[in-house]
């Protein structure tokens, strides 16, 4: 406890609400990091950027006292992918050297095929402390080569599309962030923020990224396995994913549930008969045989998961009470042998 009233206490009076400078860290011997130069940080951003890609590690690196900037190709205000106006400070030709280069995610297919924005990060890339990609930022760290040869990451959505773009590069599945020793690649949006605070533990001391962590009101856990890749949504997003009728959407690496109202003239058996087929052809489960009680309502499936592991599944259509012609349809699906919360009713099956 009084370790962290001291880290506290340091929050208080090292940290304001708003970012300091690097004028303002104030204090008589400044952390090693600093002393050896590991002070400029430059954050790529190009039109179509993602806000919370850059601003994340901002944020994160700026509550450190480092020197963080941006960086364009070219001058002008950039537009984010949800239409933020941002100035860059600096651009390719004008801006400091960075000891740590960080490459955001967005609309980054225009970035690809910039022959002298690839080249840019290819250079300093071979010249900066450390190197971190967040969410396709990667795709760009891959297009300069630096992935080659080396384990890398990027966002759940996009994991098949890198495997195609990165053949050189091992591409991992189970991890928030992946950390090469100098070359850092992590998942979209908030993973980005995660692996700042992990650089900024390798550059100084777990100790002050717990510390800036707190001062930003983040709830960071180093040793956290979250990682959007490993969940077993991944196996219902091809029959539909997620949308606003959506009434839940939840579970783990090993279980799932997907709840939603379907408004149908059809019937409650049509309904589930249309579920039914989409999970045949578009997922590749196999049915189970039901008991003639539960075939009107409810299905019982098997399917192979990543690695050829075994995952049983449940379909229930039930009508909504007092709204003719709606149903809530519940799809659940367990790792073989693993913990589920929900019961799948496999006594239901006829064997």
């Amino acid at each position: 406890m009084k370790t962290v009233a001291l880290l506290v206490a340091l929050l208080v009076s090292a940290f304001p609400c708003s970012p300091p400078s690097t004028s303002a860290i104030g204090a008589e011997s400044p952390p090693q990091a600093m002393q050896e130069g590991a002070a400029n940080v430059a954050i790529l951003i190009f039109d179509g950027v993602q806000i919370i890609d850059y601003a994340g590690p901002y944020e994160a690196f700026g509550q450190s006292m480092l020197n963080v900037y941006t960086v364009a190709d070219k001058p002008g205000p950039i537009t984010s992918n949800m239409g933020l106006s941002i100035n860059p400070k600096y651009t390719i030709k004008d801006c400091p050297k960075p000891d740590i280069l960080i490459i955001p995610g967005g609309n980054i297919d225009a970035q690809l095929e910039n022959e002298g924005l690839v080249r840019w990060v290819k250079d300093h890339a071979e010249r900066a402390r450390f190197v971190l990609s967040i969410c396709n930022g990667a795709f760009l760290l891959a297009r300069a080569g630096v992935l080659d040869g080396l384990e890398a990451t990027t966002r759940a959505a996009l994991i098949e599309q890198f495997r195609k773009v990165a053949p050189n590069t091992n591409v991992i599945t189970d991890r928030r962030f992946v950390d090469n020793g100098r070359v850092i690649t992590s998942g979209g949006l908030s993973a980005g923020i995660d692996a700042s605070l992990h650089v900024i533990a390798r550059l100084f001391s777990k100790g002050w990224a717990q510390a800036v962590a707190l001062s930003m009101e983040y709830d960071w856990d180093p040793e956290s396995r979250f990682a959007v890749l490993s969940l077993a949504d991944k196996y219902l997003r091809p029959l539909g994913g997620v949308d606003p009728n959506c009434l839940s959407w939840e579970g783990s690496a090993d279980y799932w549930q997907k709840v939603w109202i379907t408004s149908n003239s059809s019937s409650r058996a049509e309904v589930l008969d249309g579920i039914n087929t989409d999970l045949v052809t578009i997922g590749k489960w196999s049915k189970q045989g039901s008991s003639k009680e539960q075939i009107q309502s409810r299905s019982l499936w098997r399917f192979a998961g990543e690695g050829g592991s075994a995952w049983n599944g449940s379909v229930s259509v039930e009508p909504v009470r007092d709204k003719n012609d709606s149903f809530m349809v519940t799809v659940r699906i367990a790792r073989e042998g693993a913990f589920s919360p929900w019961r799948l009713d496999e006594s239901a099956l006829v064997r």
